[in-house]
């Protein structure tokens, strides 16, 4: 399976924290973390690795994302528009959802 990739992310981030505090961010994301990597599900998930940081452009960490908690995965939920993943929403699951949800995509493509 073919997925078109980008390097500037135009996310519109929303995060709902477990004590229900919901923080919402639009900005235009251009690197993320390469240590940590990220993962690309399929046409529509870009899931990001334990310990990756989402950087606006010039460097900047969008406020209110810090690094990704060690035991889970943040899966970002896209939509392409004209060849840019625009994100719908941003969820935090854990690492075997992640390997999950990819073996699945695997096995339909």
């Amino acid at each position: 399976m073919k997925t078109r990739y980008t390097p500037v992310l135009m996310l519109a981030l929303s995060i709902a924290m477990a004590n229900a505090t919901a923080v919402e961010l639009i900005g235009q994301v251009n690197d993320v973390n390469a240590k940590a990597g990220m993962m690309i599900v399929d046409d529509r998930t870009i899931t990001l690795a334990p310990g990756a940081q989402i950087l606006g452009l010039g460097g900047k960490r969008l406020a209110g994302i810090k690094a990704i908690p060690a035991d889970s995965w943040v899966s970002v939920e896209t939509a392409i528009i004209d060849n840019t993943y625009r994100a719908k929403g941003l969820k935090v699951i854990t690492a075997a959802e992640a390997a999950k949800k990819k073996a699945a995509a695997e096995d339909d493509g």
